[in-house]
């Protein structure tokens, strides 16, 4: 029986308590501080373990219990998820005639510097206004172009193209509610990356989408969904926490936060291989985002082709469908490429062949 997790002070730090009664056990670390081994097949701890105080003893009165920290931590593998059983013989019997109980209180520390010091980096995105974000003109300017270009039907070097200016009906038609685009940016600046990331990655099918979007067929804001479907996806992953969610869509647990930390890292490295200018590792979120935009635009139209009567009043339940589908893609997904994120793109057969399936993410490297 595990008491609540509580977070720890540092991103990929939990504190937490685990108890069962005399001849049972408990597991450290619980099953979702776990990844399994694909070799092995154990569950092996993400990370490090650090026991704080384990008793064994009467539940009620501290008096009749045995300090048993130091024991409990020897007991621990840090290559497989460790059993400690509650057992007289093991401890001792500070309470005869009694009911006893074992609780450990533990810290895991589940995603190491590393891996913490990169999702520190895209938390930074995520939590920076928008509308406050120096290079906030400069990335506005760069999803225009990259639309212009898609439409033009030639490359994308966006200081050489003019965009939709300051203000232009061409935002509203984008998705926007105002020809204010900074309007809508009430967020993190991470919105906006996500957006001019799938606009320059695949220009193509996100023009299809935006001129889809637009449509009586379809009609729904496309730059408004894309922002939301990015905050939605920032909480599952603990990187903003704003008392907001989605219904179905819990936090992500330590082993998917993990296992998407180690994609960021990889990111980072590969631009410090490059001796680019230093800046956070973003491109996995942005290419999550781009896959659950695709699902997204899919299921919509394929939802109004069922049933055109209805309206941008029943996209809710169609997004919070789509963060369902992802919040399960990820529970399964190894993460060891962003290639894998593709299989999130690709819908159902029933669903569109158009850019919202596999062929929207064709082109993205394996690494």
């Amino acid at each position: 029986m595990a008491g609540g997790a509580h977070a720890g002070e540092s991103l990929g730090v939990e504190r937490r308590t685990t108890r069962c009664w005399e001849y049972g056990s408990v597991f450290i670390p619980e099953d979702d501080g776990c990844d399994e081994d694909p070799k092995t097949g154990k569950f092996v701890p993400l990370g490090s373990v650090q026991v704080v105080v384990a008793w064994f003893g009467d539940a009620n009165d501290a008096s009749l219990r045995n300090d048993i920290t130091e024991e409990v931590q020897r007991m621990l593998s840090p290559s497989q998820r460790s059993a400690v059983p509650a057992m007289a013989r093991l401890w001792g019997d500070p309470a005869k005639f009694r009911v006893k109980q074992l609780e450990v209180t533990y810290e895991q520390d589940w995603l190491g510097d590393e891996r913490r010091e990169a999702l520190l980096g895209l938390k930074a995105r995520a939590n920076e206004k928008a509308q406050e974000a120096p290079e906030l003109e400069s990335l506005l300017q760069r999803l225009s172009a990259a639309l212009v270009a898609a439409a033009q039907s030639r490359p994308c070097p966006a200081e050489s193209i003019a965009g939709f200016g300051a203000t232009s009906p061409r935002w509203r038609q984008l998705g926007f509610q105002s020809c204010d685009p900074r309007s809508d940016l009430r967020t993190g600046i991470l919105a906006l990356d996500c957006l001019v990331h799938m606009a320059e990655r695949y220009p193509l099918a996100t023009s299809q989408m935006v001129r889809e979007a637009q449509s009586d067929g379809i009609d729904y804001p496309f730059a408004v969904a894309s922002i939301n479907i990015t905050q939605h996806l920032a909480r599952y992953l603990q990187l903003v926490k704003d008392g907001l969610g989605c219904s179905g869509m819990q936090s992500a647990s330590p082993r998917v936060v993990h296992r998407f930390a180690r994609l960021l890292a990889s990111s980072r490295q590969r631009i410090e291989s490059r001796r680019e200018p230093a800046a956070p590792a973003i491109e996995p979120f942005c290419e999550l985002h781009a896959a659950v935009m695709a699902r997204l635009h899919s299921n919509w139209r394929a939802r109004k082709q069922e049933d055109p009567s209805i309206t941008v009043m029943h996209f809710g339940p169609i997004m919070e469908e789509t963060l369902a589908a992802a919040c399960a893609f990820c529970k399964q997904a190894p993460m060891e490429t962003a290639s894998e994120f593709r299989g999130l793109a690709s819908v159902s057969q029933e669903a569109w062949p158009g850019p919202g399936g596999s062929e929207m993410m064709e082109g993205l490297p394996d690494d």
